[in-house]
């Protein structure tokens, strides 16, 4: 099968506070899933000063599934060695919209703010065969998500800083393809539910400091907090993980050009090694734990 992509696009800018950003995409897919889509999009950005800038944007996505038959790894009733179930997947069609804002407070401190949604038709999702590591790709009938973003930065010569925060839903419904033996077009009950990734509220943030007079010592903190992913327990019931908060570390020194001295930096992901549950097994996925501590150390040349 093939994958084909080609597009144009265009800036436009018509007077010192407007500026719009266009363009038009194909996409051209073949093999065991088929499609094409012509997606539009528009994106505009309204200058209020030098410090605040508006935009909104709106546009179509298309997603054809990896050019590879699992169908037959996926298949879960009894079949002959070559037959294929009377199925197929569809690519993964999407309208987008989002609008937000930014602003610099001053110099080197700026913050952003976003809304977005995104309804989906044939939502692209994988299942993990049994207790293998292998995944096979199935359809949703329908998705939709939404969500609101804040971020704040700053970088001084010594310090800096970020701290981003998520609010998001995501919903699916209508599951069918790959161990699903019917196509999304088939699928009576469209009932939204929450998909495994959906995550309330993510927080992650990072504080570095620089030490000496050339700046290039550094320690850097990075937290990291989640509400908890939507689960179906071995009662039937359904409900969120309990929330988890990790950090990350990291210090070290740069490498000095001029002064050909090499750099090296340790990197600690999940410092105090809290290993907290991401999935629980409900017949798509094994039961999934997060990683435990993890240490990097990275040495770097001067040249």
């Amino acid at each position: 099968g093939t994958l084909f992509g080609a597009y144009v696009q265009d800036r436009w800018a018509p007077g010192q506070h407007f500026a719009f950003n266009y363009g038009l995409r194909y996409d051209h897919s073949t093999g065991f899933v088929g499609g094409s889509q012509l997606s539009p999009r528009l994106e505009v950005n309204y200058s209020f000063d030098r410090a605040t800038v508006f935009h909104a944007y709106a546009g179509r996505l298309y997603a054809a599934p990896s050019l590879e038959d699992t169908r037959r790894d996926a298949i879960v009733t009894q079949t002959t060695a070559d037959a294929n179930p009377p199925y197929d997947l569809q690519p993964e069609r999407d309208s987008y919209v989002e609008f937000g804002i930014a602003h610099t407070f001053h110099p080197g401190f700026s913050m952003y703010a976003n809304a977005w949604q995104r309804n989906v038709v044939n939502v692209l999702d994988t299942t993990q065969l049994l207790n293998t590591p292998l995944f096979a790709v199935f359809n949703n009938a329908v998705g939709h998500a939404n969500g609101l973003e804040l971020r704040l930065q700053q970088d001084t010569v010594r310090d800096s800083f970020y701290l981003s925060t998520t609010l998001s839903e995501s919903l699916a419904g209508g599951v069918s393809g790959s161990t699903f033996l019917f196509p999304p077009s088939a699928v009576s009950d469209l009932t939204l539910n929450p998909e495994d990734h959906d995550q309330a509220v993510a927080v992650n943030a990072a504080y570095t400091h620089r030490f000496a007079r050339d700046h290039r010592t550094f320690v850097t903190l990075e937290p990291e907090y989640g509400t908890g992913y939507p689960v179906t327990f071995q009662d039937g019931s359904s409900g969120r993980l309990t929330p988890h908060l990790i950090t990350n570390a990291s210090f070290g020194r740069l490498a000095d050009p001029k002064a050909n001295q090499p750099g090296i930096s340790v990197a600690i992901e999940n410092l105090f090694n809290y290993q907290y549950l991401i999935k629980i097994n409900n017949g798509f996925n094994t039961t999934q734990w997060a990683a435990g501590r993890k240490i990097v150390v990275r040495l770097t040349s001067p040249l």
